[in-house]
């Protein structure tokens, strides 16, 4: 404003003058300093843009470097979810307890696993992990003080102790120590860099392996520690029972009676049982790792023992009760029975061979006193054979006895003096040929003293008696069974003649009621065979229903009561039916089967009278009722009237004849049976053919 007013103020001459130079002037000054200032503001925008530009061209390149720096994280982060999810695979298929945790124990991460073994949860990320309520412990156990840890090995916590043992010279102090924890060990690791490995046990009872080792970074530092927990429970299991086996098998070998000695592949003893020392009288320094062949005064150098015990390896063989008769430098001349077998190992290393040693001198010595004294007083005739010659070298008293010769006679004669020319060039067949030795049991003819041939039986067995292999030979008279038995074929032969030629039908059936006989005059009868019958009920296929068509219950059937009373039943009329359907009248007779004191089925003997039922005049049909209901019948307590006016028995004489023979022959086969075997027996005949069954069926 000042200057406006100066410049419309009006001015005088002189100092007009000087006025107009100076506002000249101040123009000229303010112009120059407004170019000056638009100058610098023009070099001051210039750096400015100079600047912005070069800011430019940082941001490119910074841009640039961004973007390639993106396109390494984008690279970079697939790679790093693909192991990631490696990671997370690996650990839930190996199934392990796997915590991984910080230099200052606090937890990383942790497999699912190791959630349900160390009650861990999401949230305990990051938590220090004394503060993890688990329920493993150690065991107490004995510890030495432990010096400076060595280079980085693993380890198993049976090493840790044998390593601290020798670190510490070897006599360090025992210190029986508490149990000690998780975290020590953990904090252990860490500061030495050593993996360790202990066992650990679950509240459960379930046994774990505890392996901790440090956790390293790529450059190699510590930074932390790994835990995996593996369930060895079963693996537990099998080493105390395999311990468990071994303590059983070591205790065995140790407190058996009898001597064991354990041989190696090369037939070195690699160990003995304590009887073997003490029967022997050696000692282990003597012994193990000795050649069997040399132990003692080479006892057991025998060429068929280095056979069998040769070819036990490669064979996979065995043997039993090798006999050793030996003078034994320690303990005199002893009998020993070996018996071996191959000892496999599972590891596979060479096997074993176990070898028994039995003592027996005492026990043949008693067992040959036994046997003279059973030989001496058997019953039956014995003699001692020599193989070779067949001469007698001892013969007992009842062969004296049963033979008539004396024992000097025996002892001069051969098995061929007293055999018949048939049954000596038998013999001597047998022995000519292979196996080239009588056979065990034979059956020939013997001759006696006074000439009489009987038949024997003959059972030899091979013993040894004073190191020397003989036949031991027992005699059974036979000659009287033989008769008696040809008596009997004889009996049955011609019993079973009447019972197929006989005109009456005869079947016989169990305590059930099942047929188990039956003759081909009751299959012609009945219209059906045997093997149509056999194991049916009788009642029901030809005793099921009356005549009007009534069933006809097992119950009123006098066959049933005769099973369930066992009293007998004669000459009573009934009614049978047919395979066709039809009805016959019949006469029948029943009586029971018996095996000692049980009754076990009964025979049923009966003939076809339907032409003499209707040959009856009513007034005999009323007769024969009345006789019936009365508790008689006729038969042989009466005769018949028929028409023609003949008197007709209802049993024929014939077999009449035939129960007197048959009843007769039954009385000679039981008094001969009763002679010639003992008393157990003697009920064979009585069980298959008593007497009144025989009478019984002839009577009928």
């Amino acid at each position: 404003m000042g200057r406006e007013e100066s410049a419309h103020k009006p001015v005088e001459p002189t100092e007009a003058g000087d006025t107009a130079e100076e506002a000249a002037r101040e123009e000229s000054s303010r112009v120059s300093n407004l170019e000056s200032e638009l100058a610098e503001t023009r070099d001051y925008l210039q750096s400015i843009q100079e600047q912005h530009e070069a800011a430019n061209e940082e941001l490119q390149a910074a841009n640039e470097e961004v973007q390639s720096v993106n396109e390494e994280m984008g690279n970079c982060n697939p790679e790093l979810n693909r192991l990631n999810s490696d990671l997370t695979n690996i650990q839930t298929s190996v199934h392990l307890a796997i915590v991984l945790l910080g230099r200052d124990l606090t937890i990383r991460r942790f497999s699912a696993e190791a959630a349900k073994e160390f009650n861990l949860l999401a949230t305990d990320l990051g938590r220090p992990f004394s503060q993890v309520r688990h329920n493993l412990v150690f065991e107490e156990r004995r510890l030495q003080t432990a010096s400076a840890y060595a280079a980085p090995r693993p380890e198993t916590s049976r090493q840790y102790d044998d390593r601290q043992s020798q670190e510490s010279g070897g006599h360090a102090p025992e210190v029986v120590k508490s149990a000690p924890s998780i975290e020590g060990v953990i904090a252990e690791v860490i500061d030495n860099m050593r993996e360790c490995e202990r066992e650990v046990r679950g509240k459960d009872g379930r046994w774990h392996s505890l392996r901790v080792r440090p956790y390293l970074t790529l450059d190699n530092k510590v930074d932390g520690a790994v835990l995996v927990l593996v369930d060895i429970t079963d693996l537990k299991r099998a080493e105390q029972t395999i311990t468990a086996g071994r303590d059983y098998v070591e205790a065995i070998l140790q407190t058996t009676r009898d001597p064991l000695l354990i041989l190696d592949a090369d037939l070195r003893v690699h160990t003995a049982s304590q009887a073997f020392y003490d029967t022997f009288k050696v000692s282990p320094t003597e012994s193990e790792g000795q050649l069997i062949y040399e132990l003692g005064n080479r006892q057991w150098d025998l060429p068929k023992l280095r056979q069998l015990l040769e070819e036990i390896l490669p064979r996979n063989s065995f043997f039993n009760n090798f006999e050793v008769r030996h003078h034994f430098e320690r303990i005199g001349r002893r009998t020993m029975l070996l018996n071996a077998r191959r000892l496999n190992d599972a590891s596979g290393r060479p096997a074993k061979i176990l070898l028994g040693i039995e003592d027996v001198t005492e026990v043949l010595s008693e067992n040959a006193e036994k046997f003279k004294l059973l030989f001496d007083r058997s019953p039956l005739p014995k003699w001692v054979v020599e193989l070779e010659t067949l001469r007698f070298l001892d013969v007992n008293d009842t062969a004296v006895d049963h033979y008539g010769y004396s024992r000097e006679e025996f002892l001069r004669m051969s098995v061929l003096d007293i055999r018949t020319p048939e049954a000596g060039k038998a013999l001597q067949i047998a022995l000519s040929q292979p196996p080239h030795r009588p056979a065990e049991r034979d059956s020939c003819q013997h001759r006696k003293k006074n000439g009489e041939i009987i038949d024997v039986e003959l059972r030899s067995s091979e013993i040894t008696v004073a190191g020397k292999k003989v036949w031991l030979v027992s005699v059974n008279d036979i000659t009287e069974r033989k008769r008696a038995e040809e008596a009997l074929r004889r009996a049955v032969a011609f019993d079973q003649a009447v019972m197929t030629n006989m005109g009456e039908g005869l079947y016989t059936v169990d305590a059930q009621g099942l047929v188990t006989s039956m003759n081909p005059a009751a299959e012609k009868l009945f219209g059906w065979k045997l093997d149509e019958l056999l194991g049916k009920r009788m009642h029901d296929i030809t005793h099921y229903k009356y005549p009007d068509g009534r069933p006809f219950p097992p119950e009123e059937c006098a066959g049933f009561r005769v099973l369930k009373e066992g009293k007998k039943l004669a000459d009573h009329e009934d009614v049978f039916i047919r395979k066709d359907g039809t009805f016959f009248d019949v006469v029948y007779s029943s009586s029971p089967l018996y095996e000692g004191d049980c009754l076990t089925g009964l025979v049923v003997v009966f003939r076809d009278v339907s032409e003499r039922k209707r040959a009856e005049t009513p007034y005999e049909r009323a007769s024969n009722a009345s006789l019936n209901s009365c508790g008689t019948s006729p038969g042989w307590r009466g005769s018949k009237m028929h028409k023609g006016g003949m008197s007709t028995p209802m049993i024929p004489p014939r077999t009449l004849l035939q129960r007197e023979r048959l009843t007769c022959m039954a009385r000679r086969m039981r008094s001969c049976f009763r002679r010639t075997q003992p008393r157990s027996s003697r009920g064979m005949i009585n069980k298959r053919w008593p007497a009144n069954q025989v009478s019984r069926r002839s009577s009928l």
